[in-house]
């Protein structure tokens, strides 16, 4: 059965049990949320996502189960309900991105890197040149990882956190770290997570306890990250030499890991690179590789 056709038979059966369920739109919206993250459709955090709508009389989730009871099935074709309800989650968990970087706005992290390479005499080291993820580009590249419930997300370079938070609001990660050199990067980090703790964090309280979020003011040649199931470093400015150490490290990454890099593959014949493409970044455009470890 290809993936196309599994798809749309789970679908069908999601459908078929929201349609038979208990009567309301309420108690329909919420055992779609139930079903939807049982079948790996959405994360625990879309699961809590598609709640609140129901406790914040949201009248999306009113039209959304219209949708799911007057949509006539068709083919292997997605249906258009499932497309809507990825695209409601999809804005609601932007927004929460969005809220925690209100304060710390793409500008701001490039005065602090500045400001931080200046001090520590630091400006000719082009490897700790800042630049941040493009969300919706990052994101692409993180849903062509198959992420299970469970698996830890390392960022190696974390700067002010935006892959950290992103893996973490859109993905069932265990735990998601950052880890950065540079000390007034990792403070806004720091500040970031707290404001996550103390806001976000209780928007999207679930019974999982997959919402660990945790920076470390280090290099990652100094961390021991050989744990991590999918890692991510923005080597666009890497050097040759820091480039072949992390590759070095990767190594010890197990089989199957996954390892994101920009502009420049891992020096290393331990993976395979199975995805490549240009995105555009907050700097310009860049080349994405998705490699695993053999």
């Amino acid at each position: 059965m290809d993936d196309a056709k599994r798809a749309a038979d789970v679908c069908a059966e999601i459908r078929a049990r929201v349609l038979a369920g208990p009567d309301g739109h309420e108690a329909k919206l919420l055992l779609l949320a139930s079903l939807l993250h049982r079948h790996g459709l959405i994360s625990s955090i879309g699961k809590s996502l598609l709640k609140e709508l129901l406790f914040q009389h949201d009248v999306r989730g009113r039209q959304l189960v219209d949708a799911i009871v007057a949509e006539e099935v068709s083919g292997n074709a997605e249906p258009a309900w499932r497309t809507r309800t990825r695209k409601l989650i999809d804005i609601e968990t932007f927004k929460l991105f969005d809220s925690l970087y209100l304060d710390c706005p793409l500008e701001k992290g490039k005065d602090i890197s500045r400001k931080d390479r200046e001090e520590q005499e630091l400006l000719h080291e082009k490897s700790l040149v800042y630049g941040e993820v493009d969300y919706h580009a990052f994101l692409d590249v993180l849903s062509r990882v198959p992420i299970r419930p469970g698996d830890t997300f390392y960022d190696l370079g974390s700067g002010t956190g935006r892959a950290v938070f992103l893996a973490r609001l859109n993905f069932d990660f265990a735990k998601c770290v950052g880890i950065e050199l540079l000390q007034g990067l990792h403070e806004a980090a720091a500040e970031i997570c707290r404001n996550y703790t103390e806001f976000v964090q209780p928007t999207i309280s679930t019974t999982s306890p997959q919402l660990a979020v945790a920076f470390f003011h280090s290099s990652f040649l100094d961390l021991d990250w050989s744990h991590a199931d999918v890692c991510f470093a923005n080597s666009t400015c890497f050097d040759a030499l820091l480039l072949q150490r992390m590759s070095a490290q990767a190594e010890r990454l197990r089989p199957g890991a996954y390892l994101i890099t920009f502009t420049k593959p891992l020096d290393s014949t331990a993976f395979d690179i199975i995805f490549k493409q240009r995105y555009s970044m907050s700097w310009g455009p860049a080349t994405v590789y998705l490699h695993q470890r053999l």
